[in-house]
Order: C-alpha cells, then sequence, then structure tokens
C-alpha cells in the first residue's frame, strides 16, 4: 500500500489528480485488507488533499471526514490538522 500511496502523492504534486486518486484508492484497498487504521487514515488525508486540488470539496471532506473518525478512535496528530481541513481552513487546506 506505501508504493501505491507514494504514486499517489507523486501524482498529485505533477497535478495528474485523476490517476493520484485512482492510486490512492489502491493504497486504501490494501491498507485494509491488513486492517492498519493509522496508515487508512494518513491516505484518506492524502485523497482528501487530491479531491479538494481537483476542485471536489463534497469528496474532500467525506474523505477528510473518514479519517477523522478513524483517528478520533485513537491518538494521532494528524487529527487537529484534519479538523482544520474539514473547518476550511486556508492554510490547512493549501498543506
Amino acid at each position: 500500500f506505501r508504493s501505491w500511496s507514494s504514486c499517489g502523492h507523486a501524482l498529485h504534486h505533477l497535478g495528474d489528480f485523476r490517476r493520484a486518486e485512482d492510486s490512492y484508492r489502491q493504497a486504501l484497498r490494501l491498507v485494509r485488507e491488513v486492517d492498519h487504521v493509522r496508515y487508512e487514515a494518513m491516505i484518506l488525508d492524502q485523497l482528501g488533499d487530491t479531491h479538494h486540488a481537483a476542485g471536489k470539496p463534497t469528496a474532500a471532506r467525506e474523505a477528510w471526514q473518514q479519517a477523522l473518525d478513524l483517528l478520533d478512535s485513537g491518538s494521532d496528530v494528524r487529527r487537529d490538522a484534519i479538523r482544520a481541513k474539514l473547518r476550511g481552513s486556508p492554510a490547512a487546506a493549501a498543506a
């Protein structure tokens, strides 16, 4: 799943949002097979960023909310950053 996530990250930064979304979805499929909640939340956060950059605010919010729901069940430093994205903080959305 890490390779797919890395591909998604690279494609996002190249502006190829459709392929980045596909890569993140592949990463999600694999990470869910091994039940690694922290990485699943990280990938959902990145997928939300890609949706946001692609002009899909509803899909971005859905991905970020799923990530936050996973992180609320444990402890992770990403929670505050994701909450800021959901509130629409311009600085967080640019991350």
